[in-house]
């Protein structure tokens, strides 16, 4: 698991993440030897932790002169993030009570960045119940960068009770060896030796198409009957693909 990355889902920011994983690594430090560990700046440092001490994932005792910090128990992130759910739920009904319906309905929308395509991924699952299911294609190696991301996602599709049918390269080896492992799936791989610089996700009325470069790009479309195309489309694909699981 990426612990930091995780971590930076939790809300923690960059520097955040360092100082409380290297406290837990030191047990307990004053700044001198967490700044040199960290191989961030004093100030930075500094400010960090003042920041850590609000949220509740830092305490300190004083000895004459000298603060001592302590990273809190790591069970403490589950109330940080009980904490966000709250302030969400909080906000929602005043975001919905501003949200302009009419002209907030478009049917294609863009994502950046690896950040973009987890946005993607996470609206997935809400917008998903048990027994709806998942279509994908054209998986390889392509995807890698979010292989951590994915794994963690498949946990929850799993929780959820989503179904998920998935056509992949033939050399994508380490995502057929991870999907074994997965429940609620069934793959089928192509006969393709290169990655494939794209792949497709259809769920519910919506089509994700992933391209997948330096900078990875997905659009979004949001239209019944072109998913309905997309659907019958990876049904074609689906019966001349090679069972795998």
């Amino acid at each position: 698991m990426e612990v930091p990355e995780t971590l930076r889902d939790l809300g923690l920011s960059s520097p955040e993440a360092k100082v409380y994983i290297a406290l837990l690594e030191l047990g307990s430090s004053t700044t001198g030897p967490l700044i040199k560990k960290c191989g961030l700046y004093s100030s930075v440092v500094y400010y960090t932790l003042e920041g850590l001490i609000k949220r509740g994932l830092v305490t300190y005792t004083i000895s004459g002169k000298t603060k001592t910090f302590v990273a809190e128990r790591p069970e403490k992130l589950k109330d940080l993030l009980k904490e966000l759910e709250l302030k969400v739920d909080d906000l929602i009904p005043d975001l919905v009570s501003i949200q302009n319906t009419e002209k907030s309905k478009q049917e294609i929308f863009i994502y950046e960045g690896l950040r973009g395509a987890m946005t993607v991924f996470n609206d997935m699952l809400v917008r998903m119940k048990k027994d709806d299911e998942q279509l994908a294609m054209g998986v390889s190696k392509g995807s890698m960068p979010l292989y951590g991301f994915f794994k963690r996602w498949d946990k929850k599709r799993e929780k959820i009770g989503i179904k998920k049918k998935i056509i992949i390269v033939e050399d994508a080896t380490e995502w057929i060896e991870e999907y074994k492992k997965q429940k609620l799936i069934e793959v089928r791989t192509l006969p393709f030796k290169n990655t494939v610089p794209m792949s497709i996700d259809i769920f519910k009325d919506s089509v994700a198409i992933l391209l997948w470069g330096n900078y990875p790009i997905v659009i979004e479309i949001n239209n019944k009957k072109i998913t309905e195309g997309f659907k019958q489309y990876f049904k074609i694909i689906w019966r001349s693909a090679n069972k795998v699981i």
